[in-house]
């Protein structure tokens, strides 16, 4: 292979060790497919991270993407899934790797806030940076250049530019993988009409421009979406949905059916949520509950502009509080916050629209905060193993990043003799801790950084670091807060995961 010497680069060959995989022969393991594709994507993701590379570019192109749609549709995905292969992405394989996964370097949280709450039409808008927990942002990107090029146009490209085209062998072995199978069907034209690749193509097409609008509809509903608190010292999300008018109304562009609201929900919960993936369809029916409430909550305000929602519509039990995804979704009955605060200096205008509907109380305010842990739910628990010490008497390496119950990166420092662990907090912990202070002050803060929880149950979903039997610290609730004979041998950063918020600038 020849290149021009601006283009020139020396490559880097990566070796897979499948011996370290448990169970499995570097001859044919099982799940062989995916398994090599996860192998893969974290050694490119390692050696991108260590080179400070921050994009991946791969090779997929219009027949990958053919091949997908089809596999998809004999799967019997529809909507979201025939839109094709993402032209960029992250790395779904590296999730939980620090500094590849959405994550690389930590900002504080910034956020608008009004200075005079009294005074709705002449509010100056200021800059507030929280001293509050850092989110993770960074991360490392897949794209992939050569989507819209056929496979045949690519490879003759190559030959025509004297580069060499090498073709995987285990392609051609159709009891491989599904993906040899639908690729054997689609070049021999074995497949109806309608199936083959100028048609898949059409769908894509189709499918990838009523996405992008219905995209632009999403991201102008979340942008106008009230925040009245992110909190991710507690991990809660308090808002409002949108009340303008026209995403309400059926004739409007913006509009939001089911099928929208459900994606803003979900772009919602993105925020708090553990998990990594949230199906539309699997919070189809809480969703159409959450936005039926609206409805009638809007139409009754319509009625008259100074009446509660809350007190003007009749609540099912249903609607109180649910869960989904990993989160507690709550109506709130009442609201410490006096007005809302938006992200970022995005919207200088302060929207007066938002704020003067708010003062009218046409909407009804929600609250996210993880669901309470179960015997079947309980996190990723990880062991911090006491600091190897150098020969000048320092900690010899530091301990990485890791991403805790998906919502808080954490990494701790153990300059003890014993191992700690970084569990769920638990009330049997309350106690002991308490009294390992001396004076009351300090039992005083703790006190006091614990009632900020409200409610108490979302105190039991945080982080705590602990010995095999004790409490020494709540990361999330400051560095101040730590079992006094633990005070010089341990600390701790800790991070929120990569978010958007309304009106944020996306990267």
């Amino acid at each position: 292979m020849s290149l021009t010497p601006d283009v020139a680069t020396k490559p880097l060959i990566i070796d897979l060790t499948w011996s370290k995989q448990p169970g499995h022969t570097p001859s044919f393991p099982p799940n062989f497919e995916s398994l090599a594709r996860r192998l893969r994507y974290q050694a490119l993701g390692k050696a991108c991270a260590a080179k400070g590379v921050q994009s991946i570019l791969v090779g997929h192109h219009a027949d990958d993407n053919a091949e997908t749609i089809l596999m998809r549709l004999a799967s019997g995905r529809n909507r979201l899934g025939l839109r094709g292969i993402s032209a960029s992405c992250g790395i779904p394989e590296c999730i939980g790797i620090h500094g590849i996964a959405e994550s690389d370097r930590a900002k504080p949280p910034s956020r608008v806030s009004l200075t005079q709450p009294d005074l709705i039409t002449h509010l100056p808008w200021r800059q507030v940076i929280d001293s509050v927990m850092p989110v993770e942002y960074g991360g490392i990107s897949l794209h992939r250049p050569l989507l819209p090029f056929p496979k045949a146009r690519i490879r003759q490209t190559c030959l025509e530019n004297s580069i060499e085209w090498v073709e995987d062998e285990s392609n051609s072995d159709l009891a491989l993988t599904q993906r040899n199978t639908v690729r054997h069907l689609l070049t021999e034209g074995r497949l109806p009409k309608s199936l083959q690749f100028d048609a898949l193509q059409g769908v894509i097409q189709y499918t990838s421009g009523k996405w992008r609008v219905l995209e632009d509809s999403i991201r102008c509903a979340f942008d106008a979406c009230v925040i009245f608190d992110f909190n991710p010292l507690a991990g809660s999300l308090t808002f409002q949905f949108p009340s303008q008018r026209h995403f309400w109304d059926s004739d409007s562009l913006y509009y939001l059916d089911r099928w929208r609201f459900a994606l803003l929900l979900r772009k919602l919960l993105s925020i708090v949520t553990p998990r990594t993936e949230i199906s539309p369809e699997a919070m189809d029916g809480t969703a159409s509950k959450m936005r039926e409430l609206l409805r009638l909550a809007s139409l009754r305000a319509a009625k008259g502009p100074n009446l509660n929602p809350l007190t003007s519509v009749v609540i099912p039990g249903s609607f109180k509080t649910t869960n989904l995804a990993g989160i507690c979704i709550a109506l709130v009955t009442r609201c410490n916050h006096s007005v809302p605060y938006l992200q970022n200096e995005a919207r200088p205008d302060a929207d007066e629209t938002i704020l003067k509907e708010f003062t009218t109380r046409n909407g009804l305010t929600w609250r996210l905060s993880r669901e309470p842990f179960s015997d079947r739910s309980q996190p990723n628990n990880f062991l911090i193993s006491p600091s190897k010490v150098s020969s000048l008497g320092q900690p010899a390496e530091d301990t990485p990043f890791q991403l805790w119950d998906g919502r808080y990166w954490i990494k701790v420092r153990n300059n003890g003799k014993e191992p700690l662990f970084v569990r769920p907090f638990q009330e049997s912990y309350l106690k002991p801790f308490r009294a390992s202070w001396i004076d009351e002050s300090s039992r005083t803060q703790f006190d006091r950084s614990l009632a900020t929880l409200s409610p108490a149950n979302e105190r039991w979903t945080l982080p705590a670091i602990t010995t095999k039997q004790d409490l020494v610290a709540l990361p999330t609730l400051g560095q101040n807060l730590i079992r006094s004979d633990w005070k010089d041998l341990v600390s701790w950063d800790v991070r929120w995961k990569k978010v958007h918020l309304p009106g944020d600038i996306v990267e």
